[in-house]
């Protein structure tokens, strides 16, 4: 989702924080990321957070829906300012459209 560097990136919906920062750098990708998990094996995944401004979150933080995880950054993998916005269903990936408005 492209959005100007540095714009609030808010929580989908509420939940735990269960990852912060760079889970992929073995893979040698060095994307930001914030993980929150929902319940019912449901989770988000925000990356490419900017490092400079790092999350105002932590692992093991409960956040509400719309409170601010992290900010649009170009971290990892990218060519431009955005979020990647991933919804995982008992560990998968899968579409986020059918939870989207």
């Amino acid at each position: 989702i492209a959005a100007p560097k540095f714009t609030a990136i808010k929580a989908a919906s509420s939940g735990q924080v269960v990852t912060v920062g760079r889970p992929y750098i073995a893979y040698g990708d060095t994307a930001v990321v914030v993980i929150i998990a929902h319940g019912y094996n449901f989770s988000t995944l925000y990356g490419h957070l900017d490092d400079a401004r790092w999350p105002p979150v932590r692992v093991g933080q409960r956040v509400a829906a719309g409170q601010t995880i992290g900010y649009v950054g170009m971290t990892g993998w990218t060519t431009g300012p955005h979020v990647h916005f991933m919804t995982i269903v008992n560990g998968q990936a899968v579409n986020p459209r059918p939870y989207l408005p």
